[in-house]
């Protein structure tokens, strides 16, 4: 297993970016990894035309009607998506908010997730789990998540 990070990123401007793009943050980041994804893979000579990606759907049971009633949940589902590979950055826009568009109208599957994945971790053996987790994170790219942690 290959792991890489970077220095932390000035959200700030990829949110002001992101705005004058119609696009969100994951959707400015998701377009600056497919364009350098595909410069590098085509550097190793690799034909892949598309990556398996795993993102967190934050999962909300409840809409606070104030600030001061609003609780800090860590609950989400990890989505997978299949992203084509760009050439450039104003390339990637189109078909990268094409697919995360496709996940904002997920509820339905994010929730079914998160309840699988809840129910499973309660009721199956934690070595079933983690195996299951390793045979299908061979068959992604990457994950990743603007939320610390």
């Amino acid at each position: 297993m290959n792991i890489s990070s970077s220095p932390g990123l000035d959200l700030d401007k990829i949110k002001t970016a992101g705005k004058k793009l119609d696009a969100t943050i994951n959707d400015v980041i998701l377009c600056a990894v497919t364009t350098s994804l595909n410069t590098i893979f085509k550097e190793q000579k690799d034909p892949s035309k598309f990556i398996g990606v795993v993102i967190p759907a934050n999962i909300r049971f409840a809409f606070y009607a104030t600030k001061r009633q609003v609780q800090l949940e860590n609950k989400f589902a990890a989505m997978t998506l299949r992203v084509p590979l760009t050439e450039s950055m104003p390339e990637a826009y189109g078909p990268v908010k094409k697919v995360t568009k496709l996940l904002r109208g997920a509820m339905t599957e994010i929730y079914a997730n998160y309840a699988l994945s809840f129910w499973s971790g309660k009721l199956v053996p934690r070595i079933f789990t983690l195996n299951a987790i390793e045979d299908m994170s061979d068959k992604f790219t990457l994950a990743f998540s603007n939320t610390p942690g």
